[in-house]
């Protein structure tokens, strides 16, 4: 099955507006959870790397670390947002990362279907 033409990022605007999740989150947090949610599936995961993020948010590749460090251990109502995790090649060496975006922030995506 390929992967659709067109996917959408839509977010709950109970948990966003009216449950206080923008106010809490901030901005460069919110900027980057946006541009990861623009990679996800429909579980959740995407695996860009941190020098794509980069390009599309503006910022070096080290900023991007830096901000998904700050956004994986931000907690919305004792949960967590986003979790990483590494994964590795055959040899060990580490390749793109794993981001796992909790649907509890109400983020999510949908096609045209």
């Amino acid at each position: 099955m390929s992967a659709p033409e067109v996917l959408f990022v839509k977010v709950n605007i109970k948990i966003f507006r009216d449950d206080g999740f923008l106010a809490a989150i901030g901005a460069d947090r919110l900027h980057t959870l946006i541009a990861l949610a623009t990679y996800m599936d429909k579980d959740g995961f995407c695996y860009p790397s941190e020098s794509l993020l980069g390009k599309n948010l503006g910022i070096s590749a080290t900023q991007v670390s830096q901000r998904i460090k700050d956004l994986a251990t931000f907690r919305w109502k004792e949960g967590v947002v986003i979790s990483v995790d590494k994964l590795k090649r055959e040899k060990g060496r580490f390749q793109n990362n794993c981001y796992f975006i909790s649907f509890d922030c109400g983020v999510s995506i949908f096609d045209n279907n």
